[in-house]
């Protein structure tokens, strides 16, 4: 009998597998699959009938009820194809004749071939770019195996190199798993905030929004401030009772010690707005469990977030940031990551509103050129995805000026500097990734443009420097009304005392 674990869902279902060349089956071939899979290995079916012929693997029924659930629904069929696209990738023949071993290798390691738009290793036979991997690969390696990487393995043949992707360098879960009933009310008595999920193993609605738990537990985690946990109900039943779990699952938020918010049922959008909800409503004394930070969390923002990541600007540190040669009658640095909506877009001609006396530019602008350098220090390591810039100019019609500024043409961005860099210094410097924005890039109503950065160069971004190069056109002034940084948080970073560098003292 061959071991279920072994096989795929396809396999469960004695389905045409979507790479051998035949046709992909239809919901209905799978209803019809599924029943076929419940008869075959239905306990009471299975006692009573000879011996096949031709022996065909046998299955539990729970293992088939997860096979139809997965192949039925399209949207998650897609997903389960995609990864199994990784683990076809992780399958090497060691034993072949031309096998000669793994090598791990460093993603800093790896070049970037800016003509083929992908990443390249070489190989012990000699090839420059024996090895090459895209960024989507990467990305979609990392997504199924839930995997925090800083490196991937290759595999040498003989003459003929092999990517291996071994997305094994994962991140420590920060998510604490109850295992008795003192353990629950201890955490319950020393962390300010408890987020509990309340699951089961056979709960499958919990398995599915489990990647999300995860993401808010690793973006919120803060030591006695701030911690989530997972309670098993089968194997910690007196803490289920306690609370009444009769839906699975159930989320429970807890602040010092009581039951503040509940959501019940895998509604990841309201588990998210819950939680980011009592970090907002923290104490003033507690927000230091969370930094001081910008808070655009439940803020204004340009366009929609790319699946599986999240708006991660609430990790900027406004205290730490720096940005040089900005005109002083305009905003500051803090301005462009202002949880509100751009005072821009309330008449859509890219004009300050006047309110009373005063005349409100919640926008920067560059001052004696187009160029602008800034320094943003995050108070977590993070997974740079996505950035965003907005850039709300008038139109010529609108303009109130002869020379009215541009937008950001040319932006260089460099990773985990000390501190910021001098105009001339960045010139020297090879940037992390240059991005140069089309005038089709910008989002017609909000003026927002996003720009997806390499996979590799930003998987641990402490700070980060955005160079403004050039503008769109033949002006000598750049604007930008709004900054928000994608991604993943990871690890709190303990910050010292941030001081800015300049060339004289007191600069």
């Amino acid at each position: 009998m061959t071991n279920p674990e072994s096989t795929d869902h396809y396999a469960v279902l004695d389905l045409c597998h979507p790479k051998s060349g035949g046709k992909a089956a239809d919901q209905n071939e799978v209803k019809a699959a599924y029943r076929r899979a419940l008869l075959h290995n239905h306990p009471d079916k299975v006692r009573g009938r000879q011996v096949e012929q031709v022996e065909r693997p046998r299955y539990t029924i729970d293992k088939v009820i997860e096979a139809y659930n997965t192949l039925v629904n399209p949207s998650t069929r897609l997903q389960y194809d995609e990864t199994l696209k990784v683990k076809r990738q992780c399958k090497i023949d060691r034993n072949a004749e031309n096998y000669e071993g793994i090598e791990a290798i460093d993603l800093d390691d790896l070049v970037y071939d800016s003509h083929r738009h992908e990443w390249r290793h070489d190989c012990r036979c000699g090839d420059e770019s024996g090895f090459r991997v895209t960024d989507d690969e990467l990305r979609g390696g990392s997504d199924s195996g839930e995997a925090k990487n800083t490196y991937i393995e290759i595999a040498h043949f003989q003459s003929e190199p092999y990517l291996f992707l071994a997305f094994t360098a994962r991140a420590m879960s920060k998510t604490v798993l109850i295992n008795s009933t003192g353990q629950f009310d201890q955490l319950l008595s020393t962390s300010n905030i408890v987020v509990a999920d309340f699951y089961a193993d056979w709960c499958q609605p919990c398995k599915e929004i489990a990647p999300d738990y995860e993401r808010l537990s690793t973006q919120y985690s803060r030591p006695s401030q701030m911690s989530f946990a997972k309670v098993n109900i089968d194997q910690q039943k007196e803490v289920a009772k306690r609370y009444g779990i009769t839906v699975l699952p159930t989320f429970i938020i807890f602040k010092e010690g009581q039951t503040v918010s509940t959501v019940r049922g895998a509604e990841g959008s309201q588990l998210s707005n819950a939680v980011r909800k009592v970090v907002s409503e923290a104490k003033p004394n507690d927000s230091g469990a969370f930094g001081q930070a910008s808070g655009s969390d439940s803020g204004w923002f340009g366009v929609g977030l790319p699946k599986g990541y999240d708006d991660v600007t609430d990790q900027v540190d406004v205290r730490g940031l720096d940005l040089l040669n900005s005109h002083s009658d305009f905003g500051n640095a803090r301005t462009l990551f202002d949880t509100s909506k751009p005072s821009a877009l309330v008449d859509g001609k890219g004009k300050a509103i006047s309110t009373g006396d005063k005349v409100k530019k919640d926008w920067v602008e560059s001052d004696t050129d187009e160029q602008m350098m800034l320094f943003i220090p995050f108070q977590s390591t993070l997974k740079v995805h996505t950035l965003h810039i907005t850039s709300l100019c008038p139109d010529e019609a609108n303009a109130e000026e002869d020379d009215p500024p541009m937008r950001p043409k040319t932006v260089r961005l460099y990773t985990n500097r000390a501190h910021i860099l001098g105009f001339e210094e960045a010139e020297d410097i090879p940037a992390t990734q240059s991005i140069v924005f089309q005038p089709q890039d910008w989002d017609s109503t909000t003026g927002t443009a996003k720009f997806e950065l390499r996979y590799v160069k930003f998987q641990n971004v402490s700070t980060l420097v955005v160079f403004v190069l050039d503008g769109e056109g033949g002006g000598e002034k750049v604007r930008i009304d709004r900054l928000r940084i994608v991604g993943e948080s990871g690890e709190k970073r303990e910050l010292g005392k941030l001081q800015k560098i300049g060339d004289e003292a007191g600069e």
